[in-house]
């Protein structure tokens, strides 16, 4: 990756296990079905040796991560990364968005284009900074379809932090596979 990507994707070592996680019994099975998802894409990927994939899926798997600000989001991408025997990269948005749309989504199709060559899970943390306030106070979308989308295409596992997924668009929601919800 380019030395900027450094400043604003972080390499994590993936050390927490599942004792580590305080979640509802509903979030832990979303992410233990997260987990036995991807597992099997990979296995499937590895079956198929000859092919041009070379023990990459063709698709990972998309997730939100709905909750307050703090450790518990990336504890649990630790511990998805860590069960999956990947690596982890937590992109921080806020260094990532930029004053035109254009320009945050040129960086991240680079920091995603980048991360296909290392593989690994991406936590993209504070999310919401994709959306903004129109002058009626409601919300608007600024890179996060972009995201979404590109994200779905990503081979491994891409997870959006987000404090609230209601602000997102519908449409965007209907395209991720899972949510798993982080109490207050």
């Amino acid at each position: 990756m380019p030395p900027w990507i450094e400043r604003v994707v972080q390499r994590v070592a993936p050390l927490a296990n599942w004792e580590d996680l305080n979640l509802s019994d509903e979030s832990l099975a979303t992410m233990k079905r997260i987990l036995s998802d991807m597992q099997e894409r990979l296995d499937d990927a590895r079956s198929q040796n000859g092919s041009k994939n070379k023990g990459k899926p063709r698709a990972g798997v998309v997730t939100i991560f709905n909750g307050p600000p703090g450790p518990a989001k990336i504890t649990a991408a630790e511990v998805l990364a860590k069960e999956l025997k990947m690596n982890l990269f937590r992109i921080d948005l806020s260094l990532v968005v930029s004053t035109t749309l254009e320009e945050t989504e040129r960086i991240m199709k680079r920091i995603i284009d980048g991360a296909e060559e290392a593989g690994g899970v991406l936590f993209f943390d504070q999310a919401e900074l994709l959306f903004e306030r129109n002058e009626d106070g409601s919300d608007i979308d600024k890179g996060i379809g972009y995201l979404v989308k590109r994200a779905g295409r990503y081979d491994d596992v891409a997870i959006i932090g987000v404090p609230d997924k209601d602000r997102m668009d519908r449409v965007h929601l209907r395209k991720l596979h899972n949510v798993v919800n982080f109490d207050a």
